[in-house]
């Protein structure tokens, strides 16, 4: 009996000290609420101007480093699996840096690339429990602020004012950030309507049509409208994996209802068809200033970069230099490749694009 006891009361620690790595010490153990309030603010403004971004961002980051918890924080980070990714993105990085026999006038400016998503990572990690239920009721209560504004200005119109012009006014990598946010929102609708029941489930495919809708004929960026299409059907898959005939009932139902879409709504038809008719362009060696065109030249000529010099790179803040030594006059003022994964690959190499 007291061998149990005692097997019992080592068990009862060893779990509550690892809910105190992952989620943080009790509510009474706690030192204040201001990361909470600061985690809150984060997602309120995130379809708001890239300044209200940075601002809660750096607002987050210094209150965390002076929360008596930091330490907890840095272990919660440091026991998650992605923190080793994470460093061995910034190490790679820093090895490239110090071995580069050049640097150039983008090198500041890339550094602070990489450190930005390696530390927005981190941040979301280091998040206690409730601060992170926070900033999602946050996120949703922007979403349903974003969605209302959208509709709002359907209906009457609204003053272009920069608390909400991403939102009224399709232009610009903010735009396609915000169409991206709300294809977000949709496809998580759809991964919980296929959990819960009744009305619960009639709410989530409301949510996840005004998604739609949104990314159709508000924000029309073709990335999101993809991503909500693509998200549905894989989550369903893979929520549905051990179903058998659901499953494949499932995706057939999701692969003819996003046909269907595409074929039938003009704002979502005529985009993708422009779309593949750049790719087209692209493939034939004609170079157009074109969104999808530009894509597949980034894609080619980056590439390039990373055969010539797969092991370092050609080094962090090179590929603005490279690229305009490389691509035709028309869209050689491109100042990034709109793909991470080819920017790290051609400053940092293989391993760079790999980590």
């Amino acid at each position: 009996t007291l061998g149990c006891q005692v097997g019992a009361t080592a068990r009862a620690y060893w779990r509550v000290r690892r809910r105190c790595v992952l989620y943080g010490p009790p509510q009474a153990m706690k030192a204040g609420s201001a990361p909470r309030y600061a985690a809150l603010f984060w997602s309120l403004v995130v379809f708001m101007p890239v300044g209200m971004n940075y601002l809660a961002f750096f607002a987050l980051s210094a209150l965390m480093l002076l929360d008596d918890q930091r330490l907890v924080r840095w272990q919660r980070v440091r026991r998650h699996p992605l923190f080793w990714p994470m460093a061995v993105f910034a190490g790679w990085t820093l090895i490239v840096l110090t071995l580069q026999s050049r640097y150039y006038p983008q090198t500041p400016s890339n550094l602070w690339h990489g450190a930005r998503i390696t530390i927005t990572l981190a941040l979301a990690l280091a998040l206690e429990r409730e601060e992170a239920l926070w900033a999602m009721r946050g996120f949703l209560l922007a979403a349903l602020c974003a969605g209302a504004t959208i509709v709002l200005h359907q209906l009457v119109g609204l003053p272009d004012m920069p608390p909400w012009h991403n939102l009224i006014v399709h232009q610009g990598n903010k735009s396609i950030s915000n169409a991206i946010l709300i294809a977000l929102v949709g496809g998580s609708a759809v991964v919980v309507a296929l959990d819960v029941q009744g009305w619960r489930r009639l709410v989530c495919i409301a949510a996840a049509l005004a998604a739609l809708a949104v990314v159709v004929f508000a924000l029309p960026s073709r990335t999101s409208m993809l991503v909500l299409l693509l998200a549905g059907l894989g989550a369903g898959v893979h929520k549905l994996r051990a179903r058998g005939r659901l499953l494949w009932v499932y995706a057939a139902g999701a692969i003819v209802v996003g046909v269907a879409v595409v074929v039938t709504v003009p704002a979502l038809r005529q985009p993708l068809a422009q779309g593949v008719s750049e790719v087209r362009q692209a493939i034939a060696g004609k170079v157009v200033v074109a969104s999808w065109n530009e894509r597949v030249q980034l894609a080619r000529y980056t590439l390039d970069m990373v055969v010539e010099q797969p092991w370092l790179g050609w080094g962090i803040g090179s590929w603005n230099d490279q690229w305009r030594q490389r691509a035709p006059a028309l869209i050689a003022d491109l100042n990034m490749p709109h793909d991470d994964l080819l920017w790290m690959g051609a400053q940092a190499g293989v391993i760079g694009a790999l980590s």
